[in-house]
């Protein structure tokens, strides 16, 4: 009876892994059109929170003395547009990709301040 149940709970956990692969289509770090637009949503927030909810956790305080945590910055076609939260006010019509870049790539990029790293909004040119 055991390795019955053994087998049965092997086989679901395999399909359940198995179902998630191939449903990232542009990475763990990337949003594609296409993704967002099946997604259902009206604004960007909403479809990060959806797709790659990662994108919108904090990175831990920005220094000993702080203890508020930070989530990352905004930037739209490479400038800077504003907190996470400024996500909620764009819409999805017109964007090609969502990247996201860890600090280390976000400071490389654009200098210091952003130890939660970026949410890059990339729209159709």
């Amino acid at each position: 009876m055991k390795s019955v149940m053994f087998v049965v709970v092997s086989i679901v956990l395999m399909i359940g892994c198995q179902s998630g692969v191939g449903t990232v289509k542009g990475g763990r770090d990337v949003i594609t059109e296409e993704e967002i637009r099946n997604s259902n949503e009206t604004n960007l927030y909403d479809v990060i929170r959806k797709l790659r909810p990662m994108f919108l956790t904090s990175r831990g305080p920005k220094s000993l003395r702080l203890e508020e945590s930070t989530l990352p910055l905004v930037y739209l076609d490479g400038t800077k547009y504003g907190e996470a939260e400024s996500l909620r006010t764009m819409p999805i019509v017109g964007v090609q990709e969502i990247r996201f870049l860890d600090a280390r790539d976000a400071t490389t990029m654009y200098g210091t301040g952003h130890t939660s790293g970026i949410i890059m909004v990339i729209t159709k040119k």
